[in-house]
């Protein structure tokens, strides 16, 4: 089934899914099936941030056997903002006088 159109009407060297999150089972097996990458949240990062496309398989998994440079890159995208809390009273105030 690798007649997916990317490659026959576009000349495509490569076809590719792109998701910030996660992908079905069955969506794993049809891009297998038809020849295309699946990018998902985790995969996204490692390419923008390592310089690791989707389609490189092969890197993708030896980069995730190296926990050094995996983590180097998550720690540095998921530290935490500094972020300014503000309390606020949330009792109803009564801005209607009553007759």
């Amino acid at each position: 089934m690798r007649g997916f159109p990317c490659f026959k009407v576009h000349k495509a060297d490569v076809g590719l899914v792109v998701t910030t999150a996660s992908f079905t089972e069955n969506a794993r097996r049809l891009a297998e099936d038809i020849g295309i990458a699946l990018c998902d949240g985790r995969r996204f990062v490692v390419w923008t941030e390592a310089g690791i496309p989707p389609w490189e398989e092969e890197r993708y998994q030896e980069f995730l056997r190296s926990p050094q440079s995996f983590r180097h890159i998550f720690d540095h995208l998921y530290e935490p903002p500094e972020v300014a809390v503000r309390t606020h009273d949330l009792r109803a105030r009564d801005t209607h006088p009553r007759h």
